[in-house]
């Protein structure tokens, strides 16, 4: 397994694992916040860390990478590439 990104939060680390299972891939949170009793103690050894499997390593940073997902940006989806606003 590869720990591919740390997070402030549970919540980002959920979103971010989430959004990678929808896609296929074998995603774990991974924290020690006493069972989401104590989400402070986190902090205290770096974060939450999302992980993935080592030969999904790259399909994920890149999903993760894309600043508007997978599909693309909104601009890609309008017709003629009219801005929107």
């Amino acid at each position: 397994m590869a720990r591919i990104q740390w997070f402030t939060d549970r919540t980002q680390a959920d979103l971010a694992c989430g959004l990678l299972v929808a896609h296929g891939i074998s995603a774990v949170v991974l924290v020690d916040d006493a069972g989401g009793m104590r989400p402070d103690i986190s902090f205290g050894i770096g974060g939450v860390a999302v992980v993935v499997p080592d030969d999904q390593l790259d399909e994920a940073l890149e999903l993760l990478d894309t600043p508007d997902g997978p599909a693309g940006s909104d601009e890609d989806k309008r017709p003629d590439g009219a801005a929107g606003g």
